[in-house]
């Protein structure tokens, strides 16, 4: 994220909720009355493009960055113990394939005398 205060022309970069560098700019970054261009001659993904009327602090992007964080599943490890039975593993695919989106797959382990484990990952 970047920020720009008109008033003292600091220009500041955060990465991951923390300021990285700034820079005192000259003159701001508009210089005349044409529309703003966001993502000109950006080689890349722009995201959650946000423009706002006042300059955000350095806390109130670490507690946006926080906030947004929080918005992503986190990944959870649970140990499998498999006995001697030569073990047999059913995949189940529950949505149609699209590429760059998350599917659910559910792997199904049936387990004798107690019935079936299952896990599930996206």
């Amino acid at each position: 994220m970047a920020t720009y205060d008109g008033d003292s022309r600091k220009l500041s970069l955060y990465i991951n909720g923390s300021r990285d560098v700034s820079q005192t700019l000259s003159s701001g970054p508009a210089q005349n009355a044409n529309p703003t261009l966001v993502g000109r001659q950006f080689a890349g993904r722009a995201d959650e493009v946000a423009v706002y009327n006042t300059a955000l602090s350095a806390l109130a992007v670490g507690q946006l960055y926080d906030y947004q964080a929080s918005w992503y599943d986190t990944s959870t490890y649970h140990p499998i113990v498999i006995d001697a039975d030569n073990p047999s593993v059913r995949l189940d695919l529950q949505a149609t394939y699209i590429p760059k989106r998350d599917i659910v797959l559910a792997v199904v382990a049936p387990i004798p005398l107690h019935g079936s484990a299952r896990s599930r990952s996206r």
